[in-house]
């Protein structure tokens, strides 16, 4: 019997590996890296009061008054971020001089990007982004989500980085692993929304930075397991003949 499950094992596992394993088409995201619409390079100032090109507010909860648009952190004497020099003054892992900021004396406000890509069955879905964060106290937690139609697939908090830790751009990513409980969402467009979420209660102002939004989709494991079967089933036949 431990035989047979162990020669079962081989299989699936060899299968796996026969397995045609391509990723799926890239998704595109509009100005995913705040560059369209934003400041000249070499700039060292705010574009307040504006939503990026190709973004929205969120319904009901946009970014209020200023405190939010086009930013180049570059040469900032408040410290804004450390090491940001020349042009186009890039750091850790920004795309491009231009990222977003926003933050407001209400705590979940953000914006999003409804895409042409759909909602696929039997795929995974990364959504990734490079968020900055201040050398100074000024720091918010960011809130980065995928959902597809009004479902939220995934959803992760990203706190300040540490003291130690602040004046540069690092990326965080969370992960949507396919589940058949979701299949009726399948064709649904999905959204990418960033909320900036007040670290403390009663806490008021700081911002969110954020540059550079990729979302990748891949076969799910399932389903590369399912194809590594066939794969094999293939293979075997082939031999026969």
């Amino acid at each position: 019997m431990i035989q047979q499950k162990l020669r079962l094992f081989g299989i699936l596992v060899v299968g796996a590996l026969v397995a045609p394993q391509t990723k799926a088409a890239t998704i595109s995201i509009v100005n995913g890296d705040f560059e369209t619409g934003g400041l000249a390079d070499n700039s060292n100032s705010a574009f307040p009061g504006v939503i990026p090109t190709g973004w929205s507010a969120v319904p009901g909860a946009g970014p209020g008054g200023s405190f939010f648009g086009y930013y180049i952190p570059i040469n900032d004497a408040g410290g804004y971020v450390s090491g940001v020099s020349g042009s186009p003054g890039i750091t850790g892992t920004m795309a491009g001089p231009n990222v977003f900021y926003f933050g407001s004396s209400v705590s979940g406000q953000g914006i999003q990007q409804t895409l042409t890509a759909t909602f696929l069955a039997n795929t995974d879905y990364t959504l990734t982004v490079a968020r900055g964060t201040r050398n100074g106290d000024y720091n918010n937690t960011l809130r980065m989500m995928l959902l597809a139609g009004s479902t939220v697939l995934t959803t992760r908090d990203v706190a300040p980085e540490p003291a130690g830790s602040r004046g540069t751009f690092l990326d965080y990513s969370t992960t949507y692993t396919y589940s058949a409980a979701n299949a009726g969402l399948v064709g649904q467009a999905l959204t990418i929304r960033f909320l900036e979420i007040d670290n403390a209660v009663g806490r008021t102002g700081g911002e969110v930075d954020i540059d550079n939004v990729r979302l990748v989709p891949e076969p799910s494991s399932a389903s590369l397991l399912m194809a590594g079967i066939g794969g094999l089933v293939a293979l075997r036949l082939r031999r026969k003949s």
